[in-house]
């Protein structure tokens, strides 16, 4: 479910009504974990500002039932 949520989201980023932007998003792929063979890199924790209010997709995707 993640991954139909991204795709969603860059759906709405693109003039996917136009024939360019349905070309654009039919050549688009969302893998749901690493790509192929490839494993993950290990990345630092970003610093968020105080007050900041923040999700990211997975929060939303388990609270909407996602398994991952």
């Amino acid at each position: 479910m993640p991954h139909l949520m991204f795709k969603r989201s860059v759906r709405g980023m693109i003039p996917y009504q136009t024939p360019r932007g349905r070309a654009a998003f039919k050549r688009l792929r969302v893998d749901i974990g690493p790509a192929g063979a490839e494993k993950p890199e290990t990345i630092e924790r970003a610093q968020m500002t105080s007050g900041t209010v923040h999700v990211t997709l997975g929060d939303v995707s388990r609270k909407l039932g996602a398994k991952f």
